[in-house]
């Protein structure tokens, strides 16, 4: 996908997926969304879109990732930096990907932006008996001893699987095991399958 492109998959995903107007929250927080790329394998920040202020990249750049994709809301409060912002990290390696990958991380990173922001009541009260069952499921197989920095906590799972229904709920070529799958892959043992 074209590096331009990903702003937009952002704001389309996010209203499919979690139900969320970005344009909405932007305008009611009163706050910027910024995209940042992770370059230079994790080991430098460039900016993606939303033209990310100066103090916004050296604070990014003090400090190294290791991630695939990242979304950061109130990033001034996270970094201890003067700036009303959220966001958005994807690692250049995932600009290559093919099929709905890319779609997938977004969606993964929009349910930790749902969760952050307080926008997750939708998914919330679409959430049944089974996706809490398959959500403990997936969460037995995350990196539990990296959940301090992942957040990858068995409400994480509920509300990513209800976002990943929502995302493919009119696609009749991608399922909802193939979504998790394609969502978490980089985030549990051997990925996962429902």
């Amino acid at each position: 996908m074209d590096i331009t492109d990903i702003h937009d998959r952002i704001f389309v995903l996010a209203r499919s997926a979690i139900g969320v107007d970005v344009h909405t929250y932007l305008n009611e927080t009163r706050k910027s969304l910024y995209g940042l790329l992770i370059a230079d394998g994790g080991a430098s920040f460039r900016p993606m879109f939303g033209d990310p202020p100066a103090v916004l990249l050296d604070a990014a750049n003090a400090r190294p990732s290791d991630t695939v994709a990242g979304f950061c809301v109130d990033v001034g409060e996270a970094l201890r930096i003067n700036i009303r912002a959220d966001v958005f990290l994807l690692s250049e390696a995932m600009l290559y990907e093919t099929g709905y990958q890319l779609d997938a991380i977004i969606v993964h990173e929009l349910a930790h932006f749902a969760i952050d922001s307080a926008n997750d009541d939708i998914l919330r009260s679409e959430l049944t008996t089974e996706d809490r069952q398959t959500a403990a499921e997936l969460y037995a197989r995350t990196d539990r001893q990296m959940e301090r920095v992942t957040r990858h906590n068995e409400y994480f799972c509920q509300v990513l699987i209800v976002a990943c229904r929502r995302w493919i709920a009119d696609r009749n070529d991608l399922n909802i095991q193939d979504a998790l799958y394609l969502a978490m892959k980089f985030d549990v043992d051997g990925g996962f399958r429902q």
